[in-house]
């Protein structure tokens, strides 16, 4: 009897230890999304050593996130150490709004992000890269609509000269937020369709 009371304690102090180590996990995180746990995360590494027989499937990915999307929060990336990038996106409800959307100071800190793994994706097709082309349209739509209300009111030549210096204001905010998303795209071996996802919190 006597010596089933030392192996007991340590059963005990090994099943604190896990829950302590739980805990310290997840309250040092925020979640996005649906709610995960960091359990059965895989490194980033393992999907671009073993990607193609992922492809369509759920994987949960844990790693350094590299880049967030500076203009909406809606896509990230992982990178592998002189290795390619694993491209995020955040998917959007039924009314094109985004699910949710990563902290834009993000970058570097730890995350483990569920989702789906997709392989080549066509950037000009890809879901994420909507807003650009939705906050474009927006804009010209409302350019536009400038121009011909000035135009009814006789003031064309100033009101053209009025939606040209702001499309090219606009215009030269895009390009960089398109630089920065088309070279990552570029650069992405994969692309991960989030569901959910823990993010470092930002200690004081």
């Amino acid at each position: 009897m006597k010596s089933l009371i030392p192996a007991f304690l340590i059963l005990l102090a090994g099943c604190v230890g896990d829950h302590s180590q739980e805990y310290d996990v997840l309250t040092g995180y925020d979640s996005f999304g649906e709610a995960i746990t960091p359990e059965d995360a895989v490194p980033v590494s393992a999907v671009i050593a073993d990607g193609p027989a992922m492809i369509g499937h759920p994987v949960k990915l844990e790693g350094r996130i590299s880049e967030v999307c500076e203009m909406a929060g809606c896509w990230l990336s992982m990178q592998v150490i002189d290795g390619p990038m694993v491209r995020v996106d955040v998917p959007r409800d039924e009314n094109g709004a985004y699910v949710f959307t990563f902290p834009k100071d993000a970058s570097g800190r730890r995350a483990v992000i569920s989702g789906v793994l997709q392989g080549d994706v066509d950037h000009h097709g890809d879901a994420a890269m909507a807003h650009h082309d939705s906050d474009a349209g927006e804009h010209h739509a409302e350019g536009d609509s400038d121009a011909g209300e000035h135009h009814d009111g006789g003031d064309h030549d100033s009101a053209g000269h009025h939606a040209e210096g702001d499309s090219d204001g606009h215009d030269q905010d895009l390009q960089g937020h398109s630089e920065q998303e088309t070279r990552v795209l570029n650069e992405s071996a994969y692309t991960l369709t989030a569901r959910g996802a823990l993010i470092e919190r930002v200690r004081a």
